[in-house]
């Protein structure tokens, strides 16, 4: 399925970037509903049915043509990534370097697998199987569709304009003997690339939209205003505005301290992604039965027995009892003694 664009004449000069597409270009695969019904129940389902997404009797059909199918086990998840990401990560080398590509790639699966298990924990006559994890992570990945999506949420332009960028800057760095430059020699570099990349744009009579600005606020489709930060709010927005009410002059919007923030914040969420120990905790109290299917799954994976057991409001008795049964289910020969 082709990566959708947004229609020509989209608020904010957006024509023709990608957008993002709900059912992740797998046709036929269960999709996130935007609905607020929908939203709301999973607020619900996450503060009062901790790591119910998790749960195997969740996770497979009980209804329906797939009942019977084995749910996909967390070690088969982890093979079937394996199997795919370098070649997934070709597809964003360019983009991110050959060292982040990869972690680029895991950060996106990492998103869509859950959103997958979501939607497949909420539907009976779906199972999270094998084969249907295996189709979704072996789809080819068109960079625009990982840059539309949380962490990064950079438009494709920016980031074409900012590879310009990183390039100019690696060669900088490498031809002066430095791992970093300081920031005025990056705001120089990337005003430098911008106007070249404008240039491009320009003579080909191609319009790239008002998302890119200058180290000094400026916006490179040819506005005369400068950007500037508005951090009145929880989160800082864009302005046309130099000063805060009370008269205080307001911060210029830096596009490439912009572009930077953006590409490590999505790096970073890699950290935080695969710290399935803490995304369990960040959610509400669960069923014993959930709690015990939980916290058996989390020994599968190999993660912090404590800290889960803490996050799921266990005690030490029962953590070392379910672990014991854990083992023993789990060792060959041994439940059969």
């Amino acid at each position: 399925m082709e990566q959708p664009r947004k229609p020509a004449g989209s608020p904010g000069a957006t024509g023709g970037q990608y957008d993002y597409d709900p059912k992740n270009g797998t046709g036929d695969l269960p999709a996130l509903s935007a609905r607020a019904k929908t939203r709301a129940e999973r607020k619900r389902r996450n503060r009062e049915e901790r790591g119910w997404i998790y749960d195997p009797d969740l996770l497979k059909a009980t209804t329906g043509e797939h009942v019977g199918e084995p749910v996909c086990t967390p070690g088969d998840e982890t093979n079937i990534v394996e199997r795919y990401v370098g070649t997934l990560a070709k597809s964003v080398t360019k983009y991110f370097g050959p060292e982040q590509a990869e972690e680029v790639v895991r950060t996106y699966l990492d998103h869509t697998l859950v959103e997958l298990r979501t939607c497949v924990a909420e539907d009976p006559t779906r199972c999270y199987s094998v084969p249907l994890v295996n189709k979704v992570v072996s789809t080819p990945i068109h960079v625009g569709k990982i840059l539309a999506k949380p962490p990064w949420r950079l438009s494709e332009h920016r980031m074409r304009a900012g590879l310009r960028f990183k390039k100019r800057y690696l060669k900088w760095c490498a031809d002066h003997h430095v791992d970093t430059a300081p920031s005025e020699i990056r705001d120089r570099l990337w005003d430098e690339e911008l106007d070249a990349y404008v240039a491009e744009k320009r003579a080909k009579g191609v319009k790239f939209g008002r998302g890119l600005n200058y180290s000094d606020g400026r916006s490179a489709s040819g506005s005369d205003r400068i950007t500037y930060l508005d951090e009145s709010g929880d989160e800082p927005r864009r302005t046309f505005k130099p000063v805060n009410p009370d008269g205080t002059p307001r911060r210029v919007f830096n596009g490439r301290k912009d572009f930077e923030v953006m590409v490590s914040r999505g790096l970073d969420a890699r950290e935080h992604s695969t710290d399935e120990a803490e995304r369990i905790a960040d959610t509400g109290t669960v069923s014993q039965g959930r709690a015990e299917a939980t916290f058996k799954l989390a020994l599968s994976q190999g993660l912090d027995e404590t800290q889960v057991a803490r996050a799921l409001g266990v005690s030490d008795e029962t953590a070392d009892r379910w672990r014991t049964e854990w083992v023993m289910q789990s060792a060959p020969g041994v439940g059969d003694a």
